[in-house]
Order: structure tokens, then C-alpha cells, then sequence
């Protein structure tokens, strides 16, 4: 059961980047031009979008295993979704961190700058 749902789970977020993979104005997968330009200077733009990609692979086969643990353990179907919502909040929470992070990282340097 756990398989079926993350296969599932799986083919809907391709149908969701499907569009965007094939439109010339996206020009592939917005997230891996990101990468490779900002790691190409270093000489290693792909190596980050296959440590990307490895790393959301790794993500989904987690997230799998341990739902279905959760299954395995007769625990209510609630227990998966309560405890996919609070990995999906941590994530949340630590892009906001991050992005915060970095928008004081960039007034730091325009102050110096001036």
C-alpha cells in the first residue's frame, strides 16, 4: 500500500512540472539552470543538480519507508498525515530561515559597498 501511495504521490508532482519542463519560456527545469549557473564558475554545475536531484529522490524514498513503517504499525491513516504536514512545516520554516538569512547576508555587502 505504502508503494502504490508513493508512487502515486510521485506522478502527481511530474504532471505539475511537466508544463513548465517542456515551455521554451521556463527553458527546462527552473530550479537545475539555477543551480548550474550559480555553480558553473566553481566548474561543477552538474554535480550540484545531481546532488540535487539524488537529494529529492532520497527525500521521497524516506518519506516512503517511513510511511510505510507508520502503515506497518497499524497506526491511523492521521498519523501519516499529521507527521507529512510537520516535516512539510520544518521545511517551511527553515526556507524562511534561510532566505532571511541570506536577505541580511546581501544588505550586509550593499552597506559595505556604500
Amino acid at each position: 500500500m505504502a508503494s502504490v501511495l508513493a508512487a502515486v504521490s510521485r506522478l502527481g508532482m511530474y504532471s505539475f512540472i511537466a508544463p513548465f519542463s517542456t515551455d521554451p519560456a521556463y527553458g527546462g527545469v527552473y530550479q537545475n539552470n539555477e543551480l548550474i549557473a550559480e555553480r558553473e564558475r566553481h566548474g561543477d554545475g552538474n554535480l550540484a543538480v545531481a546532488l540535487n536531484e539524488s537529494a529529492l529522490y532520497l527525500g521521497s524514498a524516506l518519506g516512503a519507508g517511513v510511511g510505510g513503517l507508520l502503515f506497518l504499525l497499524h497506526l491511523p491513516v492521521w498519523t501519516v498525515l499529521i507527521s507529512a504536514a510537520a516535516v512539510a512545516f520544518l521545511g517551511i520554516v527553515l526556507q524562511l530561515l534561510n532566505l532571511r538569512t541570506d536577505q541580511f547576508r546581501l544588505l550586509g555587502t550593499l552597506s559595505e559597498k556604500s
